[in-house]
């Protein structure tokens, strides 16, 4: 079985969680890449939010570390960041970022607005949102039993 390091993260801002919409599911996700094999986990982050956004962004805080097993059957190990500088994150310009063909829509959302249009996300995005909101440590270590 593989094993993937991810760096995901996570930005409220006026109650809404910035996330962005995969253009092959379809899905309302928090952002996050996969580290090549020469980076730490936050060389992966500050590259990664580069090529996404082409934002220089500021960890404001480490959130949580999760390990899962995938539906494709790889381990996937998570780490989560806070980022501090939520203004700079209002005017994307898509045209400025590499990897902007990974995604279809990428903007602050509300949960409630989610709820209410019916859209996909991840479970454990309500709570996430919350615990962030709060500025409280997450930490979820094995969730094997749970498919993704």
């Amino acid at each position: 079985m593989k094993t993937y390091i991810k760096a995901r993260w996570i930005i409220i801002k006026d109650d809404k969680i910035f996330l962005l919409r995969d253009k092959e599911f379809w899905n309302f996700l928090l952002p996050w890449w996969t580290q090549e094999e020469w980076e730490t986990i936050e060389d992966t982050f500050y590259r990664e939010m580069k090529e996404e956004t082409w934002i220089d962004v500021i960890i404001e805080s480490f959130l949580w570390f999760k390990e899962y097993v995938s539906k494709k059957w790889y381990v996937a190990i998570q780490f989560l960041f806070k980022v501090k500088n939520v203004d700079d994150f209002s005017e994307i310009i898509r045209e400025k970022c590499s990897h902007c063909e990974e995604w279809c829509e990428i903007w602050f959302y509300s949960i409630d607005y989610l709820k209410e249009n019916k859209f996909s996300y991840p479970k454990d995005l309500e709570e996430l949102f919350i615990k962030a909101k709060n500025n409280e440590n997450i930490v979820w270590l094995i969730q094997q039993k749970k498919r993704i």
